[in-house]
C-alpha cells in the first residue's frame, strides 16, 4: 500500500503462479534487499541469488544516496535485515563477472535492475540470456523508449538492446507500461 513502491512490486504479485515447482530466481542489482525479500515470502522460491557491488566500491557508495558514513550504515543495516532469510543468497560482486559465477547455474527467473547505462546493461542483458532456462523469464526494470534529460541513472540503452535483440529474433519481447 506504499504510494511509493515500484511497478514491479505491482507486476511480479502477479508471478506468484508462475510455477507450481520452486523456482530460482536471480537478481541483478540488490539495492536494499526489499524486492528480494518481496519475492522470496510471495514466490514459490528454492533460492533467490541477489548481486550487487561491494560495499567499499566507489559506484555503490557514490550513488543512491549513500554517500556520507551515516546514510551508507543505514543504507547497509536495512539490506542486511531484509535478506535475512534461507531463501536469499546475498553475493557482493560486479555483475561482469556473472558468468564466471554462475556458469554451471541456469535460472527460472532473472530480474535485471543494476545499472541501466552502458555498457553494463547491455552486458548484463547479453549475460541474462545466458543464465536463463529454457522458457525462462527475463524481466527488466526502467526500460526508457526515448531519452529524457530528467534521468541521470537511466536512459534508452537497456530498451536499444532489447530492440536489436528482438530484431534478431533471438528474444520475445512485451512490454508493460
Amino acid at each position: 500500500f506504499d504510494s511509493k513502491l515500484s511497478w514491479h512490486f505491482h507486476f511480479c504479485a502477479g508471478l506468484s503462479s508462475i510455477s507450481e515447482e520452486r523456482i530460482d530466481i536471480l537478481e541483478i542489482g540488490t539495492a536494499n534487499g526489499n524486492f528480494a525479500k518481496f519475492l522470496s515470502k510471495l514466490i514459490n522460491v528454492n533460492k533467490i541469488y541477489t548481486i550487487d557491488l561491494p560495499d567499499n566500491d566507489e559506484r555503490f557508495i557514490n550513488s543512491y544516496n549513500r554517500e556520507t558514513p551515516e546514510k551508507l550504515n543505514l543504507f547497509l543495516n536495512m539490506r542486511k535485515k531484509n535478506l535475512d532469510s534461507e531463501k536469499i543468497n546475498f553475493i557482493m560482486m560486479d555483475s561482469k563477472n556473472i558468468i564466471e559465477k554462475f556458469e554451471n547455474k541456469k535460472f527460472d527467473l532473472i530480474w535485471v535492475d543494476g545499472d541501466h547505462l552502458n555498457p553494463q546493461v547491455t552486458i548484463d542483458i547479453m549475460n541474462s540470456l545466458k543464465l536463463i532456462k529454457n522458457k525462462g523469464y527475463i524481466l527488466c526494470d526502467d526500460i526508457i523508449m526515448e531519452n529524457e534529460k530528467n534521468f541521470k541513472q537511466s536512459n534508452s540503452d537497456s530498451y536499444k538492446t532489447i530492440e536489436s535483440l528482438k530484431e534478431s529474433k533471438m528474444i520475445n519481447v512485451r512490454y508493460i507500461l
